[in-house]
């Protein structure tokens, strides 16, 4: 990597130099903020007479291309981007004689120095070529054509242009201002690591957002034509899909592949560390991505092919019910793999419907919510591993949920609608709930959200919010207690168009004037219009029907699903003081009535001390005080990494030693919640049972079943394995004879894999037998006849070397194929790399 000061008028003039712009940048998006600032400092520099401005750093690479002088922009699109419009507006002002005493030769300078290749073939001669979306619009702004439009290059080359008009200084003194831009040009060499560049450069509070940065992580290192073919394939889908809101889609994607919701500003860490502990593929994790982009788009746009469905998406997208993403990713997803019906997924949504409005109208806390949703999927295929009676087991595991996540029953729902000031609830909240009792379950239902969103439909107080005294005598003696008792109430309130005229009318006026509600099309006001009073029989009789119409509209699930029991039964921590947990298996547990699926005990306490911070994050970052030694030993707790073997971070500094036996962990947990003053019976553990072989999933009986047709095969082979026998496990391991190095087989859901492993105990020595065998990668592939995965591990202590098979043990009719390919590739390993260049070694 080289870096000079250069200016920046002298790079982007350089010969034949085309400036390429790689589809992972995110599009052009500087503001006319942005632009005005640039254009005041050009003016600031020419008045102060300053003999240079910094105008920052440019980072490219050297791409060779033939006769043309070729750069892939790493960092500075932005800059570059902007200036070039800058320059364009002038030569264009120019050209139009928009100004008088402008030496016209500048249009043709500033053309064919830093806007064109002048000797390139047509259509080779301009010298930028922008990210993919920006291209054609950039091209129509140099030929001078008619651009409109709201993109950002088109409003800051129209900015550029009017502020020219203004003559605030003259084309000759811009010109030279802008020949005063200075940069540092950073110039990579081939070997360099554009992303690790790209990393460092945005890891200081520049405004890339986390999905730029994805997109760059997984497009930069492929080659030209892989960047056009799977951007053209994948990545714009993803974005059109996600409308753009690539952050927030891959948070929920996140959070159903690791049960656990990541920071807003880690995002991209988080999404780097799954790609890299999966060993996924590019593609692959582009065909994933692209897939649940589609269930983003049908969740956030209603585009589903099932108009049942995207009428409850349309009603849940009004309540705005992001949290449940997650959860209806994997109910698109069972969809589309045919294990859940059409009518199914609209059951399920009417539930969380019903879920989510019943605990908006009785003012349940939400924090919960959003790890409820995340862990709910794999909470009901928990029961036994299937999709069998999946709306049955949603409504088991909502209805046993409490307190802060509890689905409130028919009496609660009552009370709520009879007794909860509506009127100020959210805006959002209120109207959802008086649209749901006008349009309810008939067929010719109003577009009430447009309405209301045109400021056609407002809110109405039948009874108003000021007496007026013929309300006064409607009302009788107790007027004034009625009125503070019902004015906000759902039973005194409705949708009209007409609410500025109706004021505050009695109700006889509101009743028969012109447009009232004797004439009103909305359903709810012609049963109004039928009382002849507005008192408070009416009131109690309309809140009556409300409260009825709302169980049936919100309808609460029945509990028909039962369990297995011994899969139920939950221990808690008082438990631990008479049972030894050592050894048994965390499916999930409950904490303050939320349900959480976890892969373990680590990941329990974790998420519960977490939990606790956000409870009162004082009293644990007392608790994790290094300078009090007392609470470090007792609580495992402390604000520094030194001294733990196993420390996770919680929040903030604050770090949790996990190297902890299952028993130490309880006393832990016991210790800190009575510090909490939270009862112990409020953290529950649920245990897998599967010390009986009845007590297998399908899953385990179809991995025990493969391995009985495979370890024939391959002890024929293999004599060390002579002795094996099928395991409900989806790896297997065959020993090489050299301590620490074995070769393996993984199945997982779409991939089959055969590795040599590399694990001894020192990294050092794991890295310098990789290398070793990597520097003869040539001839073994060669000698294979295929290319093979080399992961070296930087980041881990361990290595391997791999091959892979894309057929999954789901399909019995793809079971011989995969234990020929296994034998197949053990043996190579074994005789290309063990034998020829290990045992010798």
């Amino acid at each position: 990597m080289k870096g000079s000061q250069d200016l920046f008028l002298k790079f982007i003039g350089g010969y034949r130099t085309t400036f390429y712009i790689p589809v992972y940048q995110r599009n052009y998006n500087w503001e006319i903020d942005n632009c005005k600032r640039l254009y005041d400092d050009l003016i600031k520099v020419n008045k102060s007479n300053l003999k240079s401005h910094f105008f920052g750093c440019v980072v490219s690479q050297y791409l060779p291309s033939g006769k043309g002088y070729k750069r892939t922009i790493i960092d500075g699109q932005q800059r570059l981007t902007t200036v070039s419009l800058l320059l364009l507006a002038m030569r264009h002002i120019i050209l139009d004689e928009k100004l008088e005493n402008v030496n016209e030769s500048y249009a043709e300078e500033l053309y064919e120095s830093y806007i064109i290749n002048k000797w390139e073939n047509p259509g080779d001669k301009i010298k930028l070529i922008p990210a993919k979306n920006d291209r054609e619009t950039y091209k129509r702004i140099v030929n001078h054509d008619q651009v409109d439009g709201t993109s950002h290059m088109v409003l800051n080359y129209l900015y550029f242009y009017e502020r020219l008009l203004k003559r605030e200084i003259s084309i000759e003194d811009l010109y030279g201002a802008i020949n005063k831009l200075e940069i540092i040009n950073i110039d990579l060499e081939a070997e360099d690591d554009a992303q690790l560049i790209f990393e460092s450069l945005n890891s200081t509070g520049l405004d890339l957002a986390e999905g730029d940065k994805i997109r760059n992580y997984i497009l930069m290192d492929l080659s030209d034509e892989e960047q056009e073919d799977y951007y053209e394939q994948f990545w714009n889908p993803i974005e059109e899909n996600t409308s753009y809101q690539v952050d927030e889609f891959i948070r929920h994607y996140l959070s159903i592949k690791n049960q656990k919701i990541p920071v807003l500003n880690k995002i991209y860490a988080t999404f780097k560390d799954y790609a890299e502990q999966n060993k996924l593929t590019i593609k692959k994790l582009l065909v994933d991505l692209k897939r649940y982009s589609n269930y983003f788009k049908i969740l956030t746009q209603a585009a589903s092919k099932n108009k049942a469905l995207n009428k409850v998406i349309r009603r849940l997208d009004h309540l705005e019910t992001s949290v449940t993403y997650p959860f209806f990713f994997e109910v698109l997803r069972l969809n589309e793999e045919n294990m859940i019906d059409d009518k199914k997924v609209v059951e399920v949504f009417e539930c969380i419907e019903s879920y989510v409005a019943r605990r908006m109208l009785c003012n349940v806390p939400t924090n919960a919510m959003n790890k409820m949703f995340v862990g709910l999927h794999r909470e009901i295929m928990t029961y036994d591993s299937t999709a069998n009676d999946y709306v049955k087991k949603l409504y088991y595991c909502l209805l046993v949920k409490k307190e802060n996540v509890r689905f409130p029953d028919d009496e609660e729902l009552k009370n709520s609608v009879r007794t909860r000031d509506v009127y100020n609830m959210k805006a959002k909240n209120k109207v959802y709930l008086l649209e749901r009792f006008e349009n309810q379950s008939t067929l010719e239902d109003k577009d009430v959200y447009s309405h209301v969103e045109d400021k056609t439909y407002s809110i109405e107080h039948i009874m108003p919010q000021n007496l007026t005294e013929a309300w006064k005598e409607e009302l009788g003696s107790d007027y004034q207690n009625i009125h503070d008792t019902w004015v906000h109430r759902a039973a005194n309130l409705t949708f009209t168009a007409y609410n500025s005229k109706y004021s505050n009318r009695s109700f006889e006026e509101k009743k028969t004037m012109p447009n009232g509600y004797l004439q009103s099309g909305i359903r709810m006001n012609q049963w109004i219009a039928k009382n002849d009073h507005w008192g408070v029989k009416e009131l109690k009789e309309r809140s009556k029907n409300l409260e009825e119409e709302a169980v049936n509209i919100w309808k609460y699930p029945e509990r028909s699903y039962v369990p297995d029991q011994k899969k139920k039964e939950s221990y808690t921590l008082k438990d631990s003081e008479v049972i030894d947990f050592t050894g048994k298996k965390l499916a999930r547990y409950r904490f303050l009535g939320t349900e959480y699926s976890v892969r373990g005990w680590m990941d329990m306490i974790e998420n519960v001390v977490r939990d606790l911070y956000f409870r009162e994050p004082e009293l644990l970052i007392k608790l994790s005080d290094s300078a009090n030694e007392e609470f470090k030993k007792s609580y495992y707790l402390s604000d520094k990494k030194v001294g733990y073997t196993r420390p996770v971070e919680i929040e903030n500094g604050i770090y949790l030693e996990q190297n902890t036996s299952t028993i130490t962990k309880c006393k832990i947990l016991s210790l800190l919640l009575q510090t909490f003053k939270i009862d112990e019976s409020k953290l529950e553990f649920f245990f897998y049972d599967d010390q009986k072989k009845k007590d297998e999933t399908l899953q385990d009986k179809v991995y025990k079943a493969f391995w009985k047709q495979a370890l024939p095969k391959l002890k024929e082979a293999f004599p060390t394995v002579a002795y094996a026998i099928p395991k409900n496990k989806n790896y297997f391991n065959i020993p090489t004879g050299i301590k620490g190095i074995f070769l393996g087989a993984v199945l997982n859901k779409s991939l089959i894999r055969v590795s040599l492993h590399i694990e001894k105990s020192k990294k050092e020595e794991n890295k310098l037998i990789f290398d070793n065998i990597f520097a003869h990668k040539e001839e073994i592939e060669k000698e294979l006849k295929t290319a093979m995965i080399w992961d070296r591990g930087d980041k881990k202590i361990t290595s391997q070397i791999s091959i892979t098979l894309d057929l999954s043990i789901s399909d019995l009719d793809h079971w011989d194929k995969i234990v020929d390919f296994m034998n197949e590739w053990f043996q190579k390993l074994n005789d290309q790399i063990v034998n020829k260049y290990l045992k010798n070694s």
